[in-house]
C-alpha cells in the first residue's frame, strides 16, 4: 500500500488517471504484491509508473504513437536537466491538431 505522500508521475493527458492511480495500485496490490501490470492503452503513464515505482514490472503500450514514443524516450534517457525550449499555446495546438505536418522530432521530442 501506498500512502497519500507517495507523488503520481505520468504525462498530462486528456483522461489520464493521475488522481486514482494510487487508489489503483492500492486496490491491487492488496491482492497482489507483486506482479506484472498490462497496460495496453497507457496514455499518460500514471498507472503504470505508479506500480514500476513499486516493483512491479510494466508492459505498456498506447494507441496513440506519438505519446508512446515521448513515454520510451523519457524512460531510456530520463529527464533532461532544463527544459530550455519554449512552445506557444498556438503551436502546441497546432502540433497536437496536425502532426503529420511536422518531423517527428518535434510531436515526440527525438
Amino acid at each position: 500500500m501506498i500512502n497519500s505522500s507517495f507523488k503520481v508521475f505520468g504525462v498530462p493527458y486528456m483522461g489520464n488517471k493521475a488522481g486514482i492511480a494510487r487508489d489503483i495500485f492500492n486496490f491491487i496490490s492488496s491482492r497482489h504484491t507483486t506482479g506484472i501490470l498490462v497496460e495496453p492503452f497507457c496514455g499518460g503513464f500514471s498507472v503504470g509508473s505508479t506500480f514500476f515505482r513499486n516493483g512491479w514490472q510494466v508492459i505498456a503500450n498506447d494507441y496513440n504513437r506519438y505519446t508512446y514514443a515521448l513515454l520510451k524516450k523519457t524512460i531510456e534517457d530520463g529527464l533532461p536537466d532544463v527544459v530550455y525550449d519554449w512552445v506557444t499555446r498556438e503551436l502546441f495546438t497546432d502540433v497536437k491538431s496536425n502532426p503529420d505536418n511536422y518531423e517527428e522530432g518535434i510531436v515526440t521530442g527525438k
